[in-house]
């Protein structure tokens, strides 16, 4: 029910501490949840940085969920996927910090882009920020739609690049 770094004592470089320090936005991208922003928060000095700055914290929630990380079948046997709240909630508890804006997509891939996924057991991140009452009240959530189905080899919902370009501009 954790994650930790083996073996202890494992530091943040000073050069990424200093760059935390001084900056004005940290944005935690989209990515594999486990394997990719809780192991960058885990170096003993990280959480100390990001409580201490002054920057602005972001989060940009993922569009599908990632079999074995964010959804997979529990020692019950029953599927679990991750929703909006669990993203929130699992990335806070490990960065020690909330976030103070969450961009997240509201628009659902096709039928046939999500059939696709399910198939690999993926799944699109529904937004239950409203049932949860996971969001403080000066933590703004901009929903909007981010995505886009094109590629060159396959469908795939992924972040529009230009889209998520003005929705930053537009936000910030």
């Amino acid at each position: 029910k954790s994650v930790e770094l083996i073996p202890k004592g494992t530091y943040i470089c000073e050069e990424s501490a200093q760059a935390l320090r001084e900056a004005d936005l940290i944005i935690f991208a989209p990515g594999s949840v486990y394997t990719s922003t809780i192991s960058a928060l885990l170096p003993e000095g990280v959480k100390t940085c990001l409580k201490e700055t002054g920057a602005k914290k972001m989060y940009i929630m993922n569009v599908m969920t990632q079999w074995g990380e964010t959804s997979g079948r529990g020692l019950d046997n029953n599927l679990h996927i991750f929703k909006s709240s669990d993203f929130i909630s699992i990335i806070q508890e490990y960065s020690g910090v909330d976030f103070d804006f969450i961009i997240c997509n509201n628009q659902k891939p096709s039928q046939a882009v999500l059939k696709i996924y399910e198939e690999v057991g993926s799944y699109f991140v529904e937004t239950d920020f409203q049932d949860t009452g996971i969001l403080k009240s000066n933590q703004k959530i901009f929903l909007e739609n981010l995505i886009s189905e094109k590629s060159e080899k396959v469908r795939l919902a992924r972040h529009d690049l230009e889209k998520l370009r003005e929705c930053l501009v537009r936000r910030l």
